[in-house]
């Protein structure tokens, strides 16, 4: 059972919609999908962290169907970021609690090592600050007991706060290099991509053309039920766009030519190699089924679906 949950490739909540509730003033208001955010994978936890080192708190997503990182791109705001150091208790002074005052306005947060369901943070408080340019003042309850408070900090500045110490010592934020940053594994244009067909002839998977290029198995159940769509879709644009099936099942061919028979697929079918699963996939690891491409007559990527399509 533990074996075929681990390679389950569709939903156990039914492909439920994430849910994002924004504060506003009061008012929780579900922003989810204005905000890109509703996805209809499983999740299984969530951590709010500045990944870019841009001042801002990104999203770190954990779904049964893999790891999404979505980048914070609204416009620039003023914040704090703090990072205690305790003497007399534990370095990290988890349990610590801030209370940070700017603009008349009170934000209070602890430290911790955990948040939410099964996610780790990073030891910094993070506080927004919106329009407010300075931190008129900051008070630390450390473990050990003591209160102290230091006044007039700047924004915008990582707070290296010590427990004892007189005054409080400010840093850039140190941004992460374009380098570094995540980034979609580059798919080469569809005219330039072989494989095997299953007859084992070597051919282009698609070119010329808009491509819809599905990931398939006959054992998958979800591809069994998606299967007819795609069928129907290639028969309704015969001449315009060009279908075809990658199977990733390479050793039983026979149960892939019934599923072919079955379904009566008119398309060109190809075998999944390690070749080719590096160039969709970047690793055979992150292949979801089914997995849909459409691309378009330039062999740029214009869609990926990972799960069932629906004709809209």
């Amino acid at each position: 059972m533990a074996d075929q949950a681990r390679n389950f490739r569709g939903s156990f909540s039914g492909y439920e919609r994430k849910r994002l509730f924004y504060n506003a003033h009061g008012r929780l208001v579900q922003s989810a999908y204005v905000l890109g955010l509703d996805t209809d994978e499983d999740g299984r936890a969530v951590a709010a962290v500045d990944i870019d080192g841009d001042g801002d708190l990104d999203m770190v997503l954990l779904t049964a169907q893999g790891l999404r990182l979505f980048e914070n791109t609204s416009d620039p705001r003023h914040f704090s970021r703090v990072r205690l150091t305790a003497v007399r208790s534990q370095a990290n002074a988890l349990g610590a609690t801030v209370e940070l005052r700017a603009g008349g306005i009170t934000r209070r947060d602890f430290v911790k090592i955990t948040d939410g369901f099964r996610a780790q943070v990073p030891f910094d408080l993070h506080f927004g600050l919106g329009n407010i340019e300075k931190v008129d003042s900051l008070e630390v309850r450390w473990p050990s007991g003591k209160k102290e408070v230091w006044k007039d900090l700047p924004a915008d500045q990582l707070l290296l706060v010590r427990e004892g110490a007189r005054a409080v010592e400010a840093e850039s934020l140190g941004q992460w290099p374009d380098s570094t940053r995540p980034r979609m594994t580059t798919l080469l244009p569809v005219p330039t991509v072989e494989a095997r067909r299953l007859d084992g002839e070597m051919a282009r998977v698609a070119g010329g053309r808009p491509a819809v290029i599905n990931f398939w198995a006959p054992w998958c159940a979800p591809c069994n039920v998606e299967l007819p769509q795609l069928v129907d879709l290639a028969g309704r644009y015969r001449g315009e766009v060009d279908f075809a099936g990658v199977s990733v099942e390479l050793k039983d061919l026979d149960s892939v030519r019934a599923s072919i028979k079955k379904f009566n697929i008119p398309y060109e079918q190809f075998l999944a190699d390690d070749g080719l699963m590096q160039r969709f996939f970047g690793s055979s690891d992150d292949a979801a089924l089914p997995s849909t491409f459409v691309f378009g007559a330039d062999g740029g990527l214009r869609r990926l679906f990972r799960g069932a399509i629906t004709e809209a």
